[in-house]
C-alpha cells in the first residue's frame, strides 16, 4: 500500500510543537523539517529532523542521562519519519564597520577620479581620470571641454574642486589651471594641471587606476564612475560615431564619441570616452 502524502504546512506545525517538547533536552540543538539523510546522502523523503550536539549509541543514553528520540510520529493514520543529525550551533554575529560611500560633491584632498570638478563659470562635472604628458611626464586631470573650459573659459583659467554648483567658495576650492582643451572630431575633452592639492589616480568606488587606452569594440562591457550617477554600467552599442552638437555661443561642432547603452551588467573595462554636455535643464554634468 503506497504511503500517504504528507502535508508540508501541517508538517511545519508539528515541527514547531515538537521543538517545544524536545529542545529542553540538553543534547538536542534544533528541531525542524528537512529531507531524511541515509548513508550520508540526502533523500527526497520529508521528515522531522533533529540535530544533536553529539550522537550517542542507544545503549549509552541512560548513562548520559538522555532519552531516546522518537523514530517517527504518528498523526492520525499518517506516520511521519524522523532523522537525527550531529550538528551544533553557536552565535557567530560580529560587529562590522559600515563603510560610507564617498561624497563625490565635497572638497577632496587628494582628488580622485569620479569627484566633482569644473571651471568656476560652469556648474559641475566629473574628474575623468589622471593622465601624464607625453613630453614632460607631468600629471594632469582629464575631463570634458564643457566641464573645464566651457563657453566662457580660456586656457590658463583656474579650476575648482568641487565644481561651483556643489560649493561656490571659489578661492577656497582652487586646485589648478586649465592647460589644454579640444572640441571636435577627437572628442569633448580638456586637461588641467593640479598644483594646489594632491591627486590619487584610483577611481572612486572602482578601486582601479587607468594604466592605458584601448579601442572600444561593439558589445564591450564598460563601467563609469561619475559625480552625479556614481557607478553605472553599460554595453558599447556604437563605435566611431560623429555627432552634431550645439554648444551655445561656442557654436555647432562635430564630436567624435562612442555610444553606450545603459545597463546594470557588471563591467570588464573602465569607460574613458567623453560624452556631450547636458541639455539646458541638466546643467550638472555626469
Amino acid at each position: 500500500m503506497p504511503k500517504k502524502k504528507i502535508n508540508v504546512a501541517y508538517l511545519k506545525q508539528i515541527a514547531r510543537y515538537q521543538a517545544v517538547r524536545y529542545l529542553d533536552q540538553e543534547n538536542v540543538t534544533s528541531v525542524g523539517v528537512g529531507y531524511k539523510v541515509k548513508d550520508g546522502k540526502q533523500t527526497n523523503e520529508l521528515c522531522i529532523q533533529f540535530t544533536v550536539g553529539q550522537k550517542i549509541a542507544l545503549e549509552s543514553l541512560d548513562g548520559a542521562g538522555l532519552a531516546e528520540l522518537p523514530r517517527s510520529f504518528k498523526v492520525g493514520d499518517v506516520e511521519i519519519p524522523t532523522d537525527v543529525i550531529e550538528r551544533s550551533y553557536k552565535h557567530s554575529g560580529q560587529q562590522i564597520e559600515v563603510k560610507r560611500k564617498p561624497n563625490r560633491k565635497a572638497r577632496m584632498d587628494p582628488i580622485q577620479p569620479g569627484a566633482s570638478i569644473g571651471h568656476p563659470k560652469i556648474s559641475a562635472g566629473t574628474v575623468g581620470c589622471v593622465v601624464f604628458g607625453v613630453h614632460d611626464s607631468k600629471e594632469y586631470i582629464l575631463s570634458n571641454w564643457h566641464v573645464l573650459h566651457g563657453e566662457q573659459g580660456s586656457i590658463g583659467d583656474t579650476i575648482v574642486q568641487p565644481g561651483a554648483y556643489d560649493d561656490n567658495r571659489f578661492r577656497r576650492n582652487i586646485v589648478g589651471r586649465l592647460v589644454r582643451s579640444h572640441l571636435g572630431p577627437a572628442g569633448d575633452c580638456a586637461i588641467a594641471e593640479i598644483d594646489q592639492r594632491e591627486v590619487d589616480p584610483e577611481i572612486l568606488e572602482l578601486k582601479v587606476k587607468v594604466s592605458g587606452i584601448a579601442e572600444p569594440e561593439l558589445g564591450d562591457s564598460v563601467v563609469k564612475s561619475g559625480r552625479t550617477t556614481a557607478v553605472t554600467y553599460g554595453i558599447v552599442s556604437r563605435v566611431h560615431v560623429t555627432v552634431k552638437l550645439g554648444y551655445g555661443s561656442a557654436g555647432v561642432h562635430h564630436i567624435g564619441k562612442t555610444r553606450r547603452a545603459v545597463s546594470r551588467k557588471r563591467s570588464t573595462r573602465v569607460l574613458s570616452t567623453f560624452y556631450p554636455p547636458p541639455t539646458s535643464h541638466e546643467r550638472a554634468c555626469k
